[in-house]
């Protein structure tokens, strides 16, 4: 079946943005960035026919540094529409869910890259930064325009095999200083050792993602998964599941490296992340895109709230998210 998106991935830099070609029937339009790539980058590409108007919000994909339209074209459900490179590294047909029209073609380029780079980040033998390649269609009767009342937020940074997470400090602090009063404490050995991590759950304030591979994760929140899972790729098996109390509207998010320097971690400004619907079961989902070698290129994680309640959390922990 036929889908109205098609989500690509792949590794590289100047030698394959440089040469990107978009082939509409016996039209070939040179679709290659503008500007210099000083480095290798992961590269996403989504390809949308936006006949339902769903085009995602600029803020989720990071910087925007090209945009241009190619043009208007005849396209119909037999058209030849596909996109390739030199190099042949990306070669693929579009068999989107076309219908015979006269369609608006056009591009747009965003650059992220994590808030940190940790040292260990920087010894990766394969990229950390995120390059967005979005290529859309749209039918000439609608009116194409990013559609902002999305409930879609995003945060990409690095972390260690740590993982990160996501808790309301005031009543982290206010549970942990019950337990141990005021005193310095590692958390994770902590966490091991004690059921303070089952109080923490128990208490519906808290998320982890913990024994994951060091390296640059996108984060996001939306209210309806089936408004993004589109361009996130794939699930993985292993997801994390937990209550988290409906009046808590966000959540910071805090590296797991952080849980050895209570409470003094509790100092800093941590980014928060809402939350978003209604329900008290709250996932933290990872997904991936492969290149055409089936090779992970980049994983992301979705959180989202559900309605009900569980009667054991589960935790996202010793998941490989990178090379299975």
């Amino acid at each position: 079946m036929k889908k109205n998106i098609k989500v690509l991935a792949l590794r590289g830099g100047n030698e394959i943005l440089k040469k990107l070609k978009l082939g509409i029937e016996n039209k070939v339009l040179d679709i290659s960035l503008d500007q210099e790539i000083e480095s290798q980058y992961n590269i996403r590409f989504i390809i949308e026919n936006v006949s339902q108007n769903i085009s995602y919000p600029d803020k989720i994909f990071g910087n925007k540094i090209t945009e241009k339209k190619l043009g208007s074209f005849s396209i119909n459900e037999k058209s030849n529409v596909f996109i390739k490179d030199d190099n042949q590294y990306l070669d693929t047909i579009l068999d989107l869910n076309f219908i015979k029209d006269k369609y608006d073609v056009g591009i747009k380029v965003y650059l992220d890259s994590p808030v940190n780079e940790y040292t260990v980040l920087k010894a990766l033998p394969i990229p950390t930064n995120l390059i967005t390649i979005y290529i859309y269609f749209c039918p000439q009767n609608i009116s194409f325009e990013s559609k902002s009342s999305l409930l879609i937020e995003k945060h990409f940074d690095g972390y260690s095999h740590l993982g990160f997470f996501l808790t309301d400090l005031s009543k982290m602090k206010d549970i942990i200083y019950n337990n141990y009063g005021n005193k310095e404490l590692d958390l994770i050995h902590e966490f091991s050792t004690t059921e303070i991590i089952e109080e923490l759950f128990d208490s519906e304030i808290i998320m982890i993602a913990w024994g994951i591979n060091p390296y640059t994760y996108p984060i996001y929140s939306c209210d309806n998964p089936k408004n993004i899972e589109h361009i996130l790729g794939n699930e993985y098996r292993e997801e994390g599941v937990f209550n988290i109390n409906e009046d808590i509207r966000e959540l910071s998010l805090v590296p797991g490296n952080e849980l050895k320097n209570w409470p003094y971690f509790l100092d800093k400004d941590w980014p928060k992340i809402k939350l978003f619907g209604k329900g008290k079961k709250t996932y933290l989902k990872p997904y991936y895109i492969e290149d055409k070698e089936l090779d992970t290129v980049f994983t992301s994680f979705l959180i989202y709230r559900e309605e009900g309640s569980l009667d054991q959390v589960k935790p996202l922990i010793n998941v490989d998210l990178l090379y299975s």
